[in-house]
Protein backbone atom coordinates (compact mmCIF):
# COMPACT_ATOMS: atom_id res chain seq x y z
CA UNK A 1 0.00 0.00 0.00
CA UNK A 2 3.17 2.89 1.08
CA UNK A 3 4.49 1.58 -2.38
CA UNK A 4 0.99 2.82 -4.55
CA UNK A 5 1.14 6.30 -2.27
CA UNK A 6 4.95 6.94 -3.66
CA UNK A 7 3.54 5.96 -7.21
CA UNK A 8 0.57 8.25 -6.94
CA UNK A 9 2.83 11.06 -5.53
CA UNK A 10 5.14 10.48 -8.48
CA UNK A 11 3.21 10.61 -10.87
CA UNK A 12 1.16 13.97 -9.25
CA UNK A 13 5.00 14.91 -9.44
CA UNK A 14 5.04 14.10 -13.39
CA UNK A 15 2.00 16.15 -14.44
CA UNK A 16 3.10 19.08 -12.67
CA UNK A 17 4.49 21.73 -14.34
CA UNK A 18 8.09 22.87 -13.06
CA UNK A 19 6.64 26.27 -11.60
CA UNK A 20 4.29 24.40 -9.87
CA UNK A 21 6.70 21.39 -8.88
CA UNK A 22 9.13 23.85 -7.30
CA UNK A 23 6.33 25.67 -5.41
CA UNK A 24 5.21 22.60 -3.79
CA UNK A 25 8.73 21.41 -2.63
CA UNK A 26 9.55 22.14 1.38
CA UNK A 27 11.90 25.40 1.44
CA UNK A 28 13.71 24.13 4.09
CA UNK A 29 16.01 21.54 1.72
CA UNK A 30 16.78 24.13 -1.05
CA UNK A 31 15.78 27.35 -0.39
CA UNK A 32 17.86 29.43 -2.93
CA UNK A 33 17.22 26.86 -5.78
CA UNK A 34 13.49 27.03 -4.96
CA UNK A 35 13.59 30.95 -5.86
CA UNK A 36 15.91 30.50 -8.29
CA UNK A 37 13.42 28.01 -10.44
CA UNK A 38 10.58 30.11 -9.38
CA UNK A 39 11.74 32.75 -11.61
CA UNK A 40 13.33 31.26 -13.94
CA UNK A 41 9.75 29.08 -14.46
CA UNK A 42 7.98 32.28 -14.34
CA UNK A 43 9.17 33.89 -17.64
CA UNK A 44 6.74 32.98 -20.24
CA UNK A 45 8.34 31.66 -23.48
CA UNK A 46 7.90 32.91 -27.14
CA UNK A 47 8.91 32.65 -30.28
CA UNK A 48 8.74 36.87 -31.05
CA UNK A 49 12.27 37.68 -30.89
CA UNK A 50 13.22 34.59 -33.21
CA UNK A 51 10.37 35.79 -35.60
CA UNK A 52 11.57 39.10 -35.57
CA UNK A 53 15.17 38.56 -36.21
CA UNK A 54 14.05 36.07 -39.05
CA UNK A 55 12.23 39.30 -40.31
CA UNK A 56 15.20 41.31 -40.33
CA UNK A 57 17.53 38.70 -42.34
CA UNK A 58 14.85 38.40 -45.02
CA UNK A 59 14.59 42.10 -45.20
CA UNK A 60 18.44 42.69 -45.67
CA UNK A 61 18.96 39.50 -47.89
CA UNK A 62 16.16 40.27 -50.32
CA UNK A 63 15.85 39.22 -53.84
CA UNK A 64 17.96 42.74 -54.85
CA UNK A 65 20.72 41.84 -52.16
CA UNK A 66 21.04 38.31 -52.42
CA UNK A 67 25.09 37.96 -53.08
CA UNK A 68 25.51 39.18 -49.41
CA UNK A 69 27.38 36.09 -47.51
CA UNK A 70 25.87 34.88 -44.17
CA UNK A 71 28.63 36.75 -42.68
CA UNK A 72 27.93 40.44 -43.77
CA UNK A 73 24.14 39.72 -43.13
CA UNK A 74 24.75 38.44 -39.71
CA UNK A 75 26.78 41.99 -39.24
CA UNK A 76 24.40 44.18 -40.92
CA UNK A 77 20.95 42.19 -39.03
CA UNK A 78 23.13 42.82 -35.28
CA UNK A 79 23.80 46.70 -36.14
CA UNK A 80 19.89 47.14 -37.42
CA UNK A 81 18.73 45.22 -34.25
CA UNK A 82 21.20 47.06 -32.04
CA UNK A 83 20.30 50.39 -33.46
CA UNK A 84 16.70 50.03 -32.75
CA UNK A 85 17.31 48.66 -29.59
CA UNK A 86 19.84 51.77 -28.31
CA UNK A 87 17.30 54.09 -29.98
CA UNK A 88 14.17 52.85 -28.07
CA UNK A 89 12.75 52.99 -31.73
CA UNK A 90 11.12 50.34 -33.29
CA UNK A 91 12.25 49.74 -36.82
CA UNK A 92 9.00 49.80 -39.51
CA UNK A 93 10.30 47.05 -42.16
CA UNK A 94 7.67 47.54 -44.38
CA UNK A 95 8.46 51.56 -44.89
CA UNK A 96 11.90 50.03 -46.50
CA UNK A 97 10.42 47.24 -48.55
CA UNK A 98 10.41 48.79 -51.90
CA UNK A 99 14.14 50.12 -51.00
CA UNK A 100 16.53 48.54 -48.86
CA UNK A 101 19.45 49.93 -49.65
CA UNK A 102 18.06 53.80 -48.89
CA UNK A 103 17.75 52.67 -45.13
CA UNK A 104 18.20 55.84 -43.02
CA UNK A 105 18.77 54.01 -39.85
CA UNK A 106 22.84 55.79 -39.75
CA UNK A 107 21.77 59.27 -40.34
Amino acid sequence: MKRRGGEDLRMKYLEASPRDYWGAKDEKSYPLLKKVAQMVFAVPTSSAASERAWSIFDHIHSKRRNRLSVEKVERLAYIYINYGTIQSDDINLARHQSCPESVDILN
